[in-house]
């Protein structure tokens, strides 16, 4: 009986999401630029030229209520969104967060907290007066711009994965920010591959951990060993990355391999309510997805990127390592000197001002490849946070109902502790 009991709690669960109609939600249609005004904010639009010369979309938050000889004062904060996603995600997961007046101690004091609680991360840590930069990673939907090559007709645009994000987009956000802002580090909050990309450059070059401070990377993905089992069996399907590595080109809704990639990802689920999903590729947790917002999500969840970072995923899942792109042998040889591209020197980062938060069902960043990333990375750890609740999974860093409660007063104290 109780069986029964929990399968039709799920299935009426199921088909309310289904049901959820949020066509009339005014966020729906709204873009990053509408969004940020409709909460009573202004904003300052960045574009930022890489030095491949791609040309990346930044928005600066801006708390109308600060006064202007004050805004200097505020300490910058980058927020990175995640693989296909864009600055858009820590600005939609509920209603309201609108603008209301803080002092330059609220950030350190946290005195302001009562009245700032939402759980649009961008809104929430403006309103406690901080400096927001919301990223976007190049070929997104704000960053789809280039000084040379046409995204539409140059395939070449699209011949880049995270190695270019981590060589060229983070260290370009991380310069322009702190040569706007006058500051000598910034606070990077990163989701998904938005923590690849700092990992990768900490790594890399060891020098950036003076200026990023702290790194805060929620639901981590340098290591996929675990990652789920859909994904693992795509990945080692014969002649599949190669061919996808061969086809170069644009990674959005419409692209073939992510619609069957979604297939492989939602099995025995109906396509209806698969679609109805946001995201099949990284999980639904019925617990904590508000089914009001599911179409908002939706409409905002796949922002775009490239064939090719979809296949370096699928590439360090084969491997088994955090690695570069795999160009194949000869070309491997060119740029890398060896056949087979070489891992990332996690070893050598040097930065005591990385705090995890992860969780126990995220489907992409699996707590047994977090454990091997904190074995890997050697130094000490600034916070290492795992979410109590158990169902909390990669999404929910982002759409979860209750983040606030799970994720953003510990981004808070975290705050607090280093700023």
């Amino acid at each position: 009986m109780k069986g029964l009991i929990n399968f039709l709690i799920v299935s009426f669960s199921i088909y309310s999401i289904v049901k959820a109609d949020g066509s009339d939600d005014p966020d729906l249609n709204r873009t990053i630029n509408e969004l940020i005004e409709s909460r009573g904010f202004k904003y300052e639009t960045h574009y930022i030229v890489t030095k491949d010369l791609y040309i990346l979309g930044v928005y600066r938050l801006i708390n109308p209520f600060v006064k202007q000889e004050d805004r200097s004062k505020l300490k910058p904060i980058v927020l990175q969104h995640g693989f296909m996603g864009c600055a858009v995600d820590f600005l939609i997961n509920a209603p309201g967060g609108n603008a209301i007046p803080c002092q330059v101690s609220d950030a350190y004091t946290l005195s302001n907290l009562n009245g700032t609680i939402t759980n649009n991360l961008g809104f929430l840590l403006s309103n406690l007066c901080y400096d927001v930069w919301l990223s976007n990673s190049r070929g997104n939907l704000y960053s789809r711009n280039h000084t040379i090559y046409d995204p539409d007709k140059d395939k070449q645009f699209w011949e880049f994965s995270f190695d270019e994000m981590i060589d060229y987009d983070t260290p370009a956000i991380i310069g322009h920010v702190l040569n706007t802002t006058g500051f000598a580090s910034l606070g990077w909050i990163g989701h998904s591959q938005g923590t690849l990309m700092m990992f990768g450059l900490l790594a890399d070059q060891p020098h950036y951990s003076l200026m990023v401070k702290p790194f805060i990377a929620m639901a981590p993905v340098c290591f996929v060993d675990n990652i789920m089992l859909s994904l693992r069996i795509a990945s080692r399907v014969p002649f599949v990355l190669w061919g996808l590595r061969r086809s170069v080109g644009e990674l959005n809704e419409n692209t073939l391999i992510l619609k069957l990639t979604e297939q492989v990802a939602c099995g025995r689920w109906e396509p209806k309510v698969c679609e109805k999903l946001i995201y099949p590729l990284m999980g639904y947790n019925l617990e904590e997805l508000n089914s009001s917002r599911v179409d908002v999500y939706r409409a905002h969840g796949y922002a775009g990127s490239s064939v090719w970072n979809l296949v370096h995923f699928g590439q360090n899942i084969v491997a088994g390592d955090f690695k570069r792109f795999d160009y194949g042998t000869s070309e491997n040889i060119k740029r890398y000197n060896g056949p087979s591209p070489p891992k990332f020197p996690l070893t050598q980062i040097n930065s005591t001002q990385v705090a995890l938060i992860y969780s126990k069902s995220d489907q992409l960043g699996d707590n047994k490849d977090v454990a091997r990333l904190i074995d890997t990375i050697k130094v000490p750890l600034l916070r290492d946070y795992f979410v109590p609740l158990p169902s909390w999974n990669h999404l929910d860093f982002i759409y979860g109902k209750d983040i606030y409660t799970y994720v953003h007063q510990e981004i808070l104290k975290i705050l607090q502790s280093t700023y």
